[in-house]
């Protein structure tokens, strides 16, 4: 892993937070973008047209806070795409269950987060506009 390899290189120094930092903008790296991409490129294969793009727009809402985004903002979002409420809420629902079960975010504090900081970090950088 980069962080064995990092704790190898240090020379038995400790590994420092500026290390890890400096890793992890290493892994964000457009050579390293093939870790990241299934994440993307799954949606599409596991939501199709236009849940795909509902998706996304969650996941570019989610990425922009740490602590990720309450279920009103994400409601608010999909309501530029959706208008009819019902409708909005049925799918909201839908795709929070997917992308949750699917490992994309965690629901915690009535907000829901990237559930890998590195992911979000790959989404903040490469995906969202």
């Amino acid at each position: 892993s980069k962080v064995a390899d990092l704790s190898e290189d240090n020379g038995g120094r400790p590994i420092q937070a500026a290390d890890i930092d400096a890793l992890f903008d290493q892994l964000l790296e457009p050579a390293n973008k093939n870790y990241f991409d299934y994440w993307h490129q799954r949606l599409r294969a596991e939501l199709g047209i236009p849940d795909e793009g509902y998706a996304i727009t969650l996941l570019d809402t989610a990425c922009r806070d740490p602590q990720g985004a309450s279920r009103s903002a994400l409601q608010g979002i999909l309501g530029r795409q959706i208008q009819d409420p019902e409708q909005r809420d049925e799918r909201l629902g839908y795709l929070l269950d997917v992308l949750v079960n699917d490992g994309y975010l965690v629901e915690e504090n009535q907000r829901h987060r990237f559930r890998f900081p590195l992911l979000r970090e790959y989404w903040k950088r490469r995906i969202a506009p």
